[in-house]
């Protein structure tokens, strides 16, 4: 089966279990977004396992992208691996959620699990996140985003996989 026969097949699947399994927090729930390029992203959730799969694939079917997320025993996002077209570990991060379940901490590791940075995350009540990058010594490389009273889109909740 090639990769354009099992996105259809994971499309039917995922259509076809709608009424059985959407809004569920058990089994494994699986969406397909077709982008007007012709692109694709499919995000399968497995509940039971606490993992779930964003793969990322251009019009012609090939995959450009895909990560890995575990989750803790409330189906919240606790970490990710994220790979490139070939499965190849590019990095990996491990998140650290505040007390309204949103990401603000991402430890960054390389392929081979040496620290390589830090990003963080801080919410107000506008705007958008600001974010913080540091590298693996601490220092400050980069601030994006809103301000400190900024506010964010809460990443990668209940098992689902951050938009593209």
């Amino acid at each position: 089966m090639n990769d354009s026969q099992k996105t259809l097949l994971l499309l039917f699947l995922s259509i076809c279990s709608c009424p059985l399994v959407w809004g569920q927090a058990e089994g494994v729930r699986a969406r397909t977004q077709v982008y007007p390029d012709g692109s694709t992203r499919a995000v399968v959730v497995d509940y039971e396992n606490k993992n779930s799969e964003e793969v990322l694939k251009d019009a012609s079917g090939k995959v450009t992208k895909k990560t890995r997320y575990t989750m803790d025993e409330r189906n919240q996002v606790v970490g990710a691996t994220h790979l490139d077209a070939k499965g190849n570990v590019r990095y990996r991060e491990v998140y650290t959620l505040d007390d309204r379940d949103r990401v603000i901490k991402s430890q960054l590791y390389s392929a081979t699990d040496r620290p390589v940075g830090l990003r963080v995350f801080t919410y107000g009540s506008k705007g958008a996140p600001r974010v913080d990058d540091y590298d693996e010594k601490g220092n400050l490389i980069k601030t994006t985003g809103g301000t400190r009273s900024g506010r964010s889109n809460t990443p990668a909740r209940n098992g689902a996989a951050p938009a593209r």
